[in-house]
């Protein structure tokens, strides 16, 4: 990846027992350092969990997007990260 002004992935979704979410950014399985931010800008219309999960994809979006790009700008063929973008969309969905 480019040099990027976010705080790299993985970005997951977590549940609270209180049945509110989060969402943790950084280096979260090693027991690293990592940040954690409340979906306070919950809209409360039923859609928090999957926007929830759409933010958490992002940095898994934007990897495979610009690998893509990477791949069209020198010719070869994006869909070798075809696996990539797919799983990035079942992680955005909920679905990994």
């Amino acid at each position: 990846m480019s040099d990027t002004k976010f705080t790299p992935g993985p970005w997951v979704v977590t549940f609270r027992r209180n049945g509110s979410s989060c969402i943790s950014m950084g280096d979260i399985a090693s027991g690293g350092r990592h940040k954690q931010f409340d979906m306070l800008l919950c809209k409360g219309d039923g859609n928090d969990e999957a926007d929830a999960h759409l933010i958490a994809a992002a940095p898994d979006m934007y990897a495979a997007l610009e690998a893509v790009e990477s791949d069209l700008s020198i010719g070869a063929h994006p869909h070798l990260h075809i696996d990539a973008i797919r799983a990035a969309i079942a992680k955005a969905r909920g679905e990994a």
